[in-house]
């Protein structure tokens, strides 16, 4: 619709030529405020993102310190034989995750060998 107008302006006289050149004008302002709008959407969400990430963190570390014997496994568990195969590579001590090992550690020379493990 709005390309039919301006082939329309276009087609005309002279008369009409000034109205076409500043529609094209307004509407390249238009494009280029709506370019600055989408470069200031596109700042806030990288903001937002890192304010979340660093509430995610600090939750996360605060947690972690109320509750000296949990741990933390930075693996997706997918499955109910994925739970069985991650239960036995910590039991076996064959666990690729080196929070598992810290965590494992501190919990053994503190108390008892038991932990509780929480999956994110």
């Amino acid at each position: 619709m709005v390309w039919n107008f301006f082939k329309q302006d276009w087609e005309y006289p002279l008369p009409n030529y000034k109205v076409a050149l500043k529609e094209i004008k307004d509407s390249r302002y238009d494009i280029v405020r709506f370019l600055k709008e989408l470069n200031i959407a596109d700042e806030n969400q990288r903001n937002t993102s890192k304010s979340q990430k660093q509430e995610l963190f600090e939750l996360f570390s605060h947690s972690s310190k109320l509750h000296p014997q949990s741990c933390y496994l930075g693996r997706y568990i997918y499955t109910l034989h994925g739970l069985h195969d991650l239960l036995e590579e910590i039991k076996s001590g064959k666990s690729s995750d080196p929070n598992i090992f810290n965590t494992l550690k501190l919990n053994e020379s503190n108390e008892s060998s038991t932990f509780k493990c929480q999956y994110l």
